[in-house]
Parts: structure tokens; sequence; C-alpha cells
């Protein structure tokens, strides 16, 4: 399954219906053609079977350009065996008929949007006519909708240059994983209380998820109820609302309650509507408190405070103000704060005053929809110069974004505006390592990353690798664009038969350097420490080091480093290691499987593992192999995930394990039995806990008897859940009382020279198992042979009757024929 993710709003769009199969844009031949340097696709809302769903991509090309133009094409590359499903291309722009115009998001706003049409679908992606900032990385935004039309997995490919993928082609895959009917629904508030002063009313916040706990939207047949049941308040006016599958695009829906009163406790309950009425487990609840009404005492103090950001001094607010804050950051702090050097009036007294605060969501980077307002309480406890009441915005950004905060206090109306600043790759940082000594042929591997004025990352920044001054500088200038986190790596092969060095140099909106120096260095011994080995020497006993699988196996990571010396015992630096570790259930985390020695002779690498046994780690440097062995294991009780039984004779064996299948010690297992055997003496009810193999034995005496093994002890309450994550639904790591609290595992992603992989292990997330049975059958083997023994006697008794019988009887026979005789020689 795809990873499900928050749908970033690049554009709003809006599609009436499906129309046809693969599309692709086509440049006229007039056309200059200009090859875009990369493409990254957005995030994907819930999606449901027959409803449509949108993902954009941002297209990145030369800045500077008017009326460039280049080939889009997009292709449904996987889908469900009986699917029939098509994708519809679309664009950003106002031009009629086939075309697609780019716009510079950084100066054109919103974006009206336009459906690829005609006979031909066909469409040419451009500029306009007017010029785009020099210097600036611009953007085009192509969009892709699919409509599933069976439940299952569909993956979206888009490319830039021919009708169809070509070999080179600059290219973004998306997958899309389509999700069940709402089963479970979660209401949240973005502020901690109503408003009760205020236009536009407070919002809840609404989260649906299926019966796997995948987060959801209703389709054309469903909706979600939402109804005032306690309280002096209303939804936008009316008791109750009926939320459309449109509002949960990007996964969460909102709605604004309004027309409180004054301390009120207002309680909005959640139902299902349309085919969902039946469904009782969408029943929820929210209770919310509303504020007191402001204190005009605030009035005379107030003053603007920015909180966070570039500038910290305060502002009266008694006309519009602008802030610019990094365009990179996800909440802002902004409050109202007293100024008693201008001379405004100070109140030391601890009344907590109110008041309320409109926020405009300009540019929709909050998640309420562009140009949508709502209303906060902030509060202080008290007026004096270090008195501050914070208020706290969380906005999801792109390039750039924009809210409002506006708010009148007894007659002194302003309003602050807040908008991001748009990035621009200021500094090429340093080049890691700088100072490299290789072997001579050697494959060495240089690292940069890029920021903007603000300190943060910044992607697709242009920089030129180039080799100079030494054994390669016939080499190529290689041109790189950072990734997402601003990185790029360059990879220099020794192929030169002339001199002794090598000068790396990196340009972009700054130039750096490293060296290279061949053959100058000779490896005698590398040693190395970490898991059972200490200096090159394996301990006898092994210690083991925690599996997680409560998450990703990459969180169990455990460090190991060489140490590298020549032959008169000093330390070398600057020599690239590679590391490897043995078998195919452990690994070394991608950022670190190559390095280069520091100025301690040192390189470390991180080793985890999701089977548990005794691995061999390996560090190769300078031709020299060091190994030493580490241990891994389940530790302790906590990320069990099922549980099994088995019957040999009277005993019951229950085995614990995680969710890769190792043994998990430590954990309790409660035994219950129907039938006529017991535990013990008898004992109905009992418990164990297991050992390291994971495993704990019950005896059944007495009798044949059904025993259930469990996780969860028989005398919880209803509702408790059994430990660890053996009460976990499929792809959750833990269990709670209501499922749309349930934590997932972390998505997959790969890692990279800069980043190291996460979500290690995802697709083992089948549900937990919290009990299992296993019957004993009562061992008769004992009476059967005392039976057989008894009669065995009593056959050997008959017979020695009968023998003696047979003896009298010819006894008797002996003294007739006696008499017989005696009687004729009377005669």
């Amino acid at each position: 399954m795809s990873t499900k993710t928050t749908f970033k709003r690049i554009a709003l769009v809006a599609v009436a219906a499906m129309g046809f199969g693969v599309l692709t844009s086509v440049a006229p031949a007039s056309a200059a053609v200009v090859a875009p340097t990369g493409i990254t696709a957005g995030s994907v809302g819930p999606t449901r079977v027959g409803v449509a769903t949108t993902v954009n991509f941002a297209i990145a090309h030369v800045a500077g350009t008017t009326s460039d133009t280049f080939t889009v094409a997009a292709t449904l590359t996987a889908k469900p065996a009986l699917s029939t499903g098509t994708v519809l291309l679309v664009g950003t722009g106002t031009t009629s008929g086939s075309t697609l115009t780019r716009l510079n998001r950084a100066s054109a706003g919103l974006y009206a949007n336009q459906t690829v049409t005609g006979a031909s679908a066909s469409a040419t992606v451009s500029t306009g006519s007017a010029a785009l900032s020099a210097g600036t990385n611009t953007t085009s935004y192509v969009s892709v909708t699919l409509t599933p039309d069976v439940a299952g997995d569909y993956q979206i490919l888009l490319s830039t240059g021919n009708s169809s993928y070509t070999a080179g082609d600059k290219s973004a895959v998306i997958s899309i994983s389509t999700a069940g009917a709402p089963a479970t629904a979660t209401m949240t508030t973005m502020a901690s209380q109503i408003a009760t002063a205020g236009t536009y009313g407070s919002p809840i916040k609404v989260v649906l998820k299926d019966a796997n706990g995948v987060v959801t939207k209703p389709n054309g047949t469903e909706s979600i109820n939402l109804t005032v049941t306690s309280g002096s308040a209303t939804l936008g006016g009316v008791a109750t609302v009926a939320i459309a599958g449109t509002s949960f695009a990007s996964g969460a829906a909102i709605t604004m309650i309004k027309d409180a009163v004054a301390e009120d406790t207002v309680v909005v309950t959640s139902s299902g509507g349309g085919t969902l009425a039946s469904t009782t487990t969408l029943a929820s609840t929210l209770a919310m408190t509303s504020s007191k009404t402001s204190a005009t005492a605030l009035a005379t103090s107030a003053a603007w405070q920015q909180g966070t950001g570039v500038a910290t001094t305060g502002f009266k607010l008694a006309s519009t103000t602008s802030l610019i804050f990094p365009s990179t950051a996800t909440s802002q702090s902004i409050g109202i704060k007293t100024l008693t050097p201008n001379g405004l009036t100070t109140d030391t007294t601890s009344t907590t005053l109110y008041t309320t605060v409109t926020i405009t969501d300009t540019d929709g980077a909050i998640g309420n929809g562009a140009g949508t307002a709502y209303d906060v309480v902030i509060s202080q406890a008290g007026i004096g110069a270090t008195k501050t009441s914070a208020l706290s915005v969380t906005a999801t950004l792109g390039t750039t974004y924009q809210y409002q905060v506006s708010t009148t206090l007894g007659g002194i109306a302003g309003a602050l505006v807040v908008t991001g600043a748009t990035p621009a790759a200021t500094t090429t940082g340093a080049i890691s390592p700088a100072v490299v000594n290789s072997a001579l042929l050697g494959v060495n591997t240089f690292i940069s990353k890029t920021v903007d004025q603000f300190g943060s990352a910044i992607a697709n920044a242009s920089v030129v690798a180039t080799v100079s001054a030494g054994r390669n500088s016939t080499k190529a200038a290689v041109n790189m664009l950072t990734d997402s986190s601003g990185y790029v790596s360059y990879t220099l092969t020794d192929s030169g038969t002339n001199g002794t060095s090598d000068t790396v140099t990196f340009t972009g909106a700054t130039t750096v350097n490293a060296s290279v120096n061949y053959g100058l260095a000779t490896v005698k011994t590398a040693t190395l420490t970490g898991g059972n080995t200490t200096a090159g020497v394996t301990s006898p006993t092994n210690t083991t080091y925690d599996i997680t699988a409560g998450d990703g196996a990459e969180g169990g990571v455990q460090s190991f480093t060489v140490t590298v010396k020549d032959a008169n015992g000093a330390l070398l630096s600057g020599l690239p290691v590679t590391w490897s570790v043995s078998g195919t259930t452990a690994a070394i985390t991608s950022n670190t499987k190559t390095g280069y020695t520091a100025a301690a002779g040192t390189n470390s690498a991180k080793v985890y593992a999701w089977v548990a046994g005794t691995y061999t780690v390996t560090a190769t440097v300078g031709g020299i192999a060091a190994t030493g062995t580490i241990t891994f294991g389940q530790t302790g009780a906590g990320e069990e995930r099922a549980i099994s039984a088995k019957a040999a004779g009277p005993v019951v064996t229950a085995t614990v394990v995680d969710r890769f299948g190792n043994p998990v010690p430590g954990v309790t297992v409660y035994a219950t039995k129907t039938g006529v055997g017991y535990f013990g003496s008898g004992t109905t009810k009992t418990s164990g806990t297991t050992d390291t193999l994971g495993t704990v034995d019950f005896v059944i005496t007495g009798g044949s008897a059904d025993v259930k093994v469990s996780t969860l002890s028989y005398s919880a309450t209803a509702g408790t859940c059994p430990s660890g994550q053996t009460g976990a639904l499929k792809g959750n790591a833990d269990c709670t009382a209501d499922p749309a609290d349930a934590t997932a595992f972390t998505a997959a992603a790969a890692g990279t020279a800069v980043k190291a992989e996460v979500g290690v292990g995802v697709s083992f997330a089948d549900a937990g198992v919290s009990s299992a049975t296993a019957s004993v059958t009562a061992d008769t083997s004992a009476v059967d042979n005392a039976q057989a023994a008894s009669d065995a006697a009593a056959e050997a008794t008959d017979a020695a009757n009968a023998a003696t019988d047979a003896a009298n009887a010819a006894a008797e026979a002996a003294d007739a024929a006696t008499a017989a005789a005696q009687d004729a020689a009377d005669a």
C-alpha cells in the first residue's frame, strides 16, 4: 500500500469529469523547446473509488525566459487488474484552448485552472508573454486527475520531453491507494477556546478514517453530520451541518462554530449521513468552552509583538503593519504585549484579559482555504511590560504564503499582515570532506548543502562541479541541482596519470573547494569498536542490542567506529572508508555506508537489524578490512505483536513475537481454561512470563481442557488494550480506545548519501493478535494398561481353574479304572 499523506494545495483544482485516456501535451512546431530541470510530485489526499483525485506536479525549468515550451505526458503505469481507469491532464493558467500557461507563483498569486480538452488531447506548457524574474528558479504547475474505478493501488507517471516517457526524460511518479468507507470520526479544535466576540467563528477540524485506520473521505452518497447538542452556539448559523467529501480533499474538513455566549460549554456530536447513517462508530463528541468577554483595560495598553522570525520589537496596533517570516517555517507566534516605555498604561493586576483576533488565510497556507477568515481568542494574565499573550499559527507553506491578523481594541483598529519571503539560494555550504587522502584510481564522493537567506535548505538550486589543478583537470564540468534537502553529491573517479592531487570546486550561490591527495598515505592498521568488539577484540560474551519494532527498524541503530593508523602509529585522516554487514536481515544506514576518516583517524557507521542474530560488521579502508560482531534481538516487553499457542501432551506453550517474528521476553501471558482439567491444584486461571525464546508453558492436570492464552489480563476492564502492539489495527503501531487516535507506522522512504532511510519494515504491519487457544486431551493410557493387566490375571486364574478341573477329572477317571480292575479280579 502506498503512503497516505496530507494533500498540499499547490493550486485549487476543479475538474468536472474525466474525459480521455492517457493525455499528453505536444509543443507546436514553431515553439522554442526548453528542457525542464526537474519534476516534483505533490502529496495525495484520501482517495475513494468513484471519486476524482487530483495530484499536483511542479515542473522546474530555466529562469528568465519568456516563450519556452515543452511537452508533458501523463501515464497510468499501474492499476488493479480489473480497472479500466484513465487519467486527465490539467494545467494552471487562464489561456483558452489547449495551452497550459506557466505562471510565476511568487508574483501571480492564486491561479485559475484549465482542463485540457479537444479531440487531439494535446497541450503546450508555455511561459506566456510576461518575462519571469531573471536569476530565480521558475516553476510550472500541471495536475493529473484520476478517478479510481476499482479498489486497489494505482501509479501515475508524469514526464516531460516526449509524448510518452522516453529514457532520459525528467519524470516523477506518484502512487495512490484507495481507502474504504469512513468508520471513525475525530473532531479537534484549531484554537483552545471558542470566540464569543467575532464575525466568522472558530474552526473545528474533522478527520475520518476507515476500518483499517487509513484517512479517508465520503463519496458522493455519503456525508458527515455535525450537530450542536449542548450549549448556546451554531455551526455557521445552523444547529446541524452536513459535510460532503469535497471538503476532505486534503484529509481534513474545517467547519466554523460561532454565536457562542460567554463562559459556556458547547458540545458538538458527529454522525453519518446518507448511506453512512447506520454507521454507529462515526459517533463522537467534542466539548469546548467559550471565552469571557473582552476586557476594555486591554485596549489602552495593547501593541503587537512578533514572537518568532526576523524582528522581536513590539509596535502599537494603530495601522496595518507587515512582517516577513522565513517561508520554510511552519509555525509563527505573534501576540499582544504592553510597551510601558512608550507611555502606554500599565495594569499589573492578575486578572486574565481576553480579546478576539481575526485570522485571514490569504493564500490557503493554514489549510482553511484561500481567503477564509476565522476568529481566535488570545488572553493575557494582567498587563505589564513583560506580559505577552501568544498566538501561534501553523501553516503549510510553499514558495510563498500569506495570512493576515487583525483586531479592534477599544477603538484602535489595525491589522498585521504576515508574508512569506521567496527563498533565494545565498550560500553553498562547505564541501564534505574538505580533504581526502586517496589511493590511486580511487573513487571519492563530495557533498554540499545550499541554504536560503534564512539558513533553511533550498531545493533545485544550481551547482556546478569542476576539477582543476591536478591529475583529473580534464574532467568535464558537471551541472547539478540540489535535492529536496538542499544537497548535491559529486563523485570523482581518479583516471589521471600525472600529478598527485586535485582541487574539486562547487560553484553555486558561493564557491567552495575541496582537495584530494593521491597515494600519499599507507594504512597499516584498522581497528573496530562497536557491538561485541572493542579496539578490534571481540568479547566471548555477547551483549544483545534491542531491535526496534515500535516503528522503523532503523530506530535501533548502533554505532561502529574504525580507527586508522600508518606503520608509525600515526592517525590517518581523509581516507575513504566502506562499510558492510553480513546477511540480508541487517543493514548499514545509507548515509554512513561510505565515509572518510576525520582528524582523529576515525570514521563511524550505524548498523541496525530486524531479525534476531549475530552479525559481522566490516570496515574497509586502504585495502585493510577491520571486522567486529554485534548481536540484535528483542530485550524486553513492549513491542510484542502476536501470540500463538500449541499443545504437547498436558503442556500448552504460548509464544510471543514482534511484528518481524522475533521472540519477545518479559511479556506477561494470562491463561484460562474450559473443561475438566485444571492448572496445578484445581486452579482455573494463571499467568506466566515469556523467557528469552518468547515462550511460557502452562500444564493441565486432571483431564482434558481448552486453554486460552492472552496478553490481556482476565481481570481487565472493558476497553482495556492488551500489551504492546497485540491490540493494534493493521498498519498501526499501537492500540487506543479510539482507533482514530492510533499511531500509524512511518511510511518507508529510501535513504541517500546524505539522509538515512526511514520506515524500514513498514510492510510488516498485520493486525496484532492478542489471544490464542490450544486443546489438551487427558492421557488415559495408565488406566487402560491397568485394565489389561487385570483382564490378563483373570484369564490366568480361569486357565488355572480349568487345569485343576482337568486334573480332578483325570484322578476320578483313574479311580474308576482302578475300581473296575478290582472288580474284574474279584470276579
